[in-house]
């Protein structure tokens, strides 16, 4: 306010009327002036912050540290731009996540091989399952059919891609081959309850090669 008004009245009778000292008015106007190293750092990472933020709304203090220090090369630590983002009122705009209580399945099926059923023959209890890898960096899941009578794998399928439901079918289509050899086998099928076996088009094709579920 002095600094405002002292074009038109004298910094001596500002600072009287003020209660201040002169001497204390005029450091303040130099150091204003003259910032010290610490508070251009200060004004400059928070420019940063700002910068980053509105290019980046979504993204949280880490992230966006992160991102500065890749590309200015500035290093500053976490606890640091969280203090800067605080400042700067800087907030995530990332949607969080609400939990949603899963759907029921297209049909629960009862567990067959709790009944201490014995296993006899070929093709008389199939399971069925999935399972993750990497291989030299590259992601795969495998979806494998094999026999309880010899544990043998009857009939697999290999992708790429993350949650790809076509593994369950088209392992499932070679079976469904190998089951046309022998049509008068009554096959049972176990899995768990994931949602690409509980699936509709999944079970449908069971009954027509003597599958039952499990």
């Amino acid at each position: 306010m002095i600094l405002e008004l002292s074009g038109d009245f004298p910094v001596s009778l500002l600072c009287e009327k003020m209660g201040i000292q002169r001497s204390s008015f005029y450091n303040w106007k130099h150091t204003l002036s003259h910032p010290a190293e610490r508070t251009k750092a200060l004004l400059s990472n928070l420019a940063l912050f700002e910068e980053y933020h509105l290019r980046y709304p979504s993204h949280g203090y880490r992230w966006l540290n992160a991102k500065i220090r890749l590309d200015t090369g500035a290093v500053m630590s976490d606890p640091y731009a969280h203090k800067y983002c605080k400042m700067l009122g800087v907030k995530s705009g990332a949607k969080l996540y609400k939990y949603k209580k899963p759907g029921n399945p297209f049909k629960i099926y009862p567990n067959l091989l709790m009944t201490e059923m014995q296993i006899d023959r070929p093709l008389q209890c199939i399971v069925s399952d999935m399972t993750a890898f990497y291989v030299k960096g590259v992601y795969y899941e495998l979806t494998l059919y094999m026999d309880l009578w010899n544990n043998e794998i009857l009939a697999h399928a290999l992708s790429s891609r993350r949650g790809d439901r076509m593994t369950y079918l088209s392992g499932l289509d070679d079976l469904t081959g190998l089951k046309k050899q022998y049509p008068r086998y009554e096959t049972i099928l176990h899995s768990d309850q994931g949602a690409a076996y509980a699936s509709k088009s999944f079970n449908e094709l069971l009954p027509m090669y003597s599958i039952t579920r499990s």
